[in-house]
């Protein structure tokens, strides 16, 4: 471990990957030190402040991974990239606070201690099981949240096996539809909006990352590996009681869910696949909301609500492995929204489903 105010102060530094992680820290650092941002390093980031690995500075001092889950791969990276393993630091999360580490095999016994500790403590291991094959060979319905989404829709599939998620319950009060599944994982949606989301009957999955905020009882939890760097990006998981694996969207872990729970039809509904983001704030990762409509209901987001930058160029490319993953699969899946700009998926009329 090292001292942030003696080792790094005045130096140059990148961040690694582009992910919240990273950019907590800078934060964090730009408060407590004074160093020299040279920006974030990430491949599948198209930002003016992140770089390839090709494109850096010489002129770095430290290299600092962020990377819970592929730590290990981005090391090799950085080592095939001729990056001394001297200039390479790693953070770690160790009681509320951030620290940092040097040498790769000590962050490997930290990492192995906090997975043996909170894995089954925060995973519901054996209630993700039991979902295996629950639906097998049966039909669903997965809802987006965009502007097509009607009432009337709801009403047509309330009978139907339906995947649902963040404010689907603001339609509760016009329609006896409920979905037979509920999904957060927008933490931002799960922080602002923890009351209601608490107050749905349905039974509710979050991921472990939530735990940091606040649990929700009667939520069943699983471990979303989140970031976009792993080299197998887009993946889809074989086994959710493990982990799921992060699309940018919520619509890819309910996908990853039907297929686990043995679902051979998907209908995909309200996925509109086109976000307004207001004015000024294009390239900010985190948007305040100032009354742009890209969903349902017109109370959807409120102004001032903040809201996650959708990532849609990560969406589509995980879209694409949804429809080669199901073709490989013999598992069908449509797109049914009333309108999308989507192109993946075969389309379908919903009202002749």
């Amino acid at each position: 471990m090292i001292k942030i105010k003696k080792d790094l102060n005045n130096k140059n530094l990148y961040f690694l990957p582009c992910n919240n992680i990273s950019s907590d820290f800078s934060n964090l650092l730009d408060k407590e030190i004074n160093f020299n941002n040279f920006g974030f390093i990430d491949k599948n980031v198209i930002n003016n402040n992140v770089f390839k690995m090709a494109d850096i500075s010489k002129e770095y001092d430290f290299i600092i991974v962020s990377s819970p889950n592929y730590y290990k791969e981005i090391t090799k990276e950085l080592i095939n990239s001729k990056i001394p393993l001297s200039k390479i630091l790693y953070t770690f999360e160790l009681l509320n606070k951030t620290i940092l580490i040097k040498n790769i095999k000590t962050l490997n016994i930290f990492y192995y201690l906090k997975y043996k500790a909170n894995f089954f403590k925060e995973v519901n291991f054996f209630k993700l099981r039991k979902l295996k094959n629950i639906h097998k060979n049966k039909r669903a319905f997965i809802l987006g949240n965009g502007p097509s989404l009607c009432v009337k829709d709801l009403n047509k599939i309330k009978d139907e096996i339906t995947f649902a998620a963040n404010k689907i319950y603001l339609a509760f009060g016009e329609t006896s539809f409920r979905p037979k599944y509920y999904f957060v994982e927008d933490l931002l949606v799960y922080e602002q909006n923890i009351k209601e989301i608490s107050n749905i009957k349905q039974i509710k999955f979050f991921p472990t990352v939530a735990l940091k905020n606040a649990k929700i009882k009667n939520g069943i939890y699983y471990k979303l590996v989140y970031e976009n760097y792993y080299p197998s990006f887009p993946n889809i998981s074989n086994d959710i009681s493990k982990e799921v694996f992060w699309g940018a969207t919520v619509i890819y872990t309910m996908i990853q869910f039907a297929i686990y729970m043995g679902i051979k039809e998907l209908y995909l509904i309200g996925l509109d696949f086109n976000f307004l983001v207001p004015k000024g704030q294009e390239n900010s990762n985190e948007i305040v909301s100032s009354g742009e409509k890209n969903h349902f209901h017109k109370d959807y987001r409120k102004e001032g609500e903040k809201w996650n930058h959708p990532k849609l160029e990560e969406q589509y490319n995980a879209f694409m492995k949804v429809r080669e993953y199901c073709e490989k699969n013999r598992i069908k899946i449509y797109n049914a929204s009333r309108s999308t700009k989507l192109d993946i998926f075969e389309l379908k009329d919903l009202d002749k489903i």
